[in-house]
């Protein structure tokens, strides 16, 4: 597998829980919802939501809802309660993958990169990518979700461009970067 790393990204999680608040659907593979089912932990999620999973276009999510807006298994002090009593590899999938993002072109590459909703990545702590790279890949291996870019890309609405169109325009870019100013580069 090749896969090339965002060289501006650094990220070492600070145990934040910003991504156990966000609005979208945290997904959770049916295996880590039979191992939690009648566990202590769901049992305490259960206690205080009526429910710690709920399905969502036919797949289990976390049950979120606009009283409790957040994961029922954070804690108080922004731990992740599976994490804590279970293990790293017993939390879903979606969760082990924050705060990376993982898009493959059309070329069969695999990009990572992190997303800025992330503290860590946003305030530029731990190494980069690439230092990662053994984790980052047993995570695609293992079922990762990859962005896989088809077709035409919107580079800004409504414009649109080819892949080979993309990669043409990032190489004349890399070209002018090597000889001015990034400003001069890009009003160019």
């Amino acid at each position: 597998m090749h896969v090339n790393y965002d060289p501006q990204i650094s990220y070492e999680c600070v145990q934040c829980g910003r991504g156990c608040f966000n609005r979208w659907d945290i997904q959770v593979e049916p295996a880590v919802v039979e191992a939690l089912r009648g566990h202590p932990l769901e049992l305490r999620v259960i206690q205080d939501r009526g429910a710690a999973f709920r399905q969502s276009d036919g797949q289990s999510v976390i049950n979120k809802t606009p009283d409790h807006p957040r994961c029922g298994f954070l804690k108080e002090d922004l731990l992740c309660s599976i994490h804590s009593e279970l293990g790293y590899a017993a939390k879903p999938l979606t969760c082990q993958q924050y705060p990376y993002v993982f898009v493959q072109t059309p070329d069969r590459e695999i990009h990572a990169s992190a997303v800025y909703s992330c503290t860590a990545v946003r305030e530029e702590i731990g190494p980069l990518l690439k230092e990662s790279h053994e984790s980052i890949e047993d995570l695609i291996r293992r079922g990762a979700r990859v962005h896989r870019l088809d077709g035409n890309i919107e580079i800004l609405p409504p414009f649109e461009a080819s892949w080979p169109e993309v990669q043409a325009f990032e190489r004349e870019l890399n070209r002018k970067f090597g000889q001015m100013s990034i400003t001069t580069a890009f009003e160019e």
